[in-house]
């Protein structure tokens, strides 16, 4: 499995682009600094830079020389959330410290506490005019449009789910206000338990992780990986998700009546109130750890449980005839449809956000690998030498570089055409690597647009 780390650096390195005005796209940066071999190190931060021709310069520091530097600037300090980790200290005075160290979040200590959590490291980069990337409109557009495409799905789903609770509150009659506690607590506990099983899938989300290390004695993983984590095969994320996902969708079915609907509601509320005290008591009594989460539905839990219990002791057994009777009682294909369509669902949906997210984690350990110097060294070591290409072709890029590229091509192959602008890249981000390109045929004239594509 490819190891996760806990660090901010990405993120960082974002964010002091952006404070820099320098056009790097998100997505750029936070790739080529999790892909270097040196991830998360200060130099994989200098080495990311240096590809975009930013000017670092990191060194060890004492408070007097810290109050000559200038905002902003990384700084190696002790955070709540990672441990010692990169922050980005965007203002900074006689009396207060503000940094960045998860998403867009300012954090504002004092200085006095500032001084006692830094490590005495900082890095400081600086802009010129070459800085930046290249094709940075297209990366952009990119970029954009994927973040368009995954908006359009958002509001797809909740155009979705406004329609649902309009169904609902049109057979709700004159029932409104009990409607919308209903409604209400069904979409709280979903939302709830979504957060639950995305740290499940993905430990390294930011959001859920602050809500999850909040405090001291607040720790979802010891909760969710504790050995009454499960339930019949599944996680009780997952059984509270399928709970409260099956039991809005039969709230918002159309075609059943309020009537019908609530009696089964109060029942299935009353049947897994148990699973409140479970909860607390184990957290409590067990572990001796809190998960705010679970906590979280187990207040959503408490309050179906008085709705439910206000319903039945309100309904003078209306209730429990209800359930018996086949008037009051929704057929089977709506039960069955509402409790086996989530399910069916995540189980489809968990494998491709798994294999999504470690696809992402294998990319970047195996490119980590790759751009090794000792794998490229070894690699380099076992290839036969060649002489007598000094003096041949064209060369591009610095002509004093140390390191040189050789490309042996046909100017009138589709593939080396393709290839060359990857080259041309790299170039143009390293000074100590020069193209020397040498042709396998002459190009004649009927050929012309064919080599200039290639070179």
């Amino acid at each position: 499995m490819a190891h996760i780390f806990n660090t901010n650096l990405s993120n960082i390195a974002a964010k002091y682009v952006q404070h820099l005005n320098i056009l790097v796209t998100d997505k750029s940066i936070k790739e080529t600094i999790e892909q270097n071999p040196f991830y998360p190190s200060l130099y994989s931060l200098s080495n990311t830079f240096s590809k975009y021709k930013i000017e670092t310069v990191a060194f060890e520091a004492t408070a007097e020389q810290l109050t000559e530097v200038q905002v902003p600037f990384v700084a190696y300090m002790q955070t709540p959330n990672t441990g010692k980790d990169f922050v980005l200290i965007t203002k900074k005075d006689n009396d207060n410290v503000t940094y960045i160290a998860q998403g867009n979040k300012e954090v504002t200590i004092t200085q006095k506490e500032f001084l006692g959590r830094w490590q005495k490291i900082i890095l400081v980069a600086e802009a010129n005019s070459a800085s930046g990337e290249m094709d940075y409109d297209k990366k952009l557009a990119k970029e954009k449009s994927t973040k368009q495409k995954r908006a359009l799905q958002y509001i797809g789903a909740i155009a979705i789910l406004v329609v649902l609770i309009i169904s609902s509150f049109a057979t709700a009659s004159t029932n409104y206000v009990y409607n919308s506690i209903i409604l209400f607590t069904k979409l709280s506990g979903v939302a709830i338990t979504s957060l639950l099983l995305i740290y499940e899938i993905d430990k390294s989300n930011t959001f859920v992780k602050n809500i999850c290390t909040a405090g001291k004695q607040t720790n979802c993983d010891a909760i969710l990986n504790s050995g009454a984590a499960k339930f019949l095969g599944m996680s009780w994320s997952e059984v509270g998700f399928f709970y409260f996902v099956s039991t809005f969708l039969f709230f918002v079915i159309p075609g059943l009546s309020f009537t019908t609907k609530l009696p089964w509601l109060s029942f299935a509320a009353i049947a897994v109130s148990p699973y409140i005290l479970f909860s607390i008591y184990y957290q409590y009594k067990v572990v001796k750890q809190w998960c705010p989460l679970c906590l979280a539905t187990q207040i959503v839990l408490a309050a179906e449980l008085c709705w439910g219990l206000y319903y039945t002791i309100n309904s003078n057994g209306i209730i429990v005839s209800s359930l018996q009777s086949s008037t009051f009682s929704p057929s089977w294909g709506e039960i069955v449809g509402a409790v086996l369509l989530p399910i069916v669902l995540w189980y489809f949906i968990k494998p491709l956000l798994l294999n999504s997210r470690e696809t992402t984690q294998y990319k970047a350990a195996y490119k980590r690998l790759l751009y090794h110097p000792d794998t490229f060294n070894t690699s380099l070591q076992q290839q036969q030498a060649i002489d007598g290409w000094q003096n041949l072709g064209i060369t591009i890029g610095n002509p004093q570089a140390p390191n040189t590229i050789l490309k042996v091509c046909n100017p009138y192959c589709g593939p080396c055409a393709k290839a060359h602008p990857v080259l041309e890249e790299l170039i143009h981000n390293n000074d100590d690597y020069k193209l020397q390109i040498i042709f396998t045929t002459k190009p004649n004239a009927t050929d012309e647009g064919k080599t200039l594509q290639a070179i």
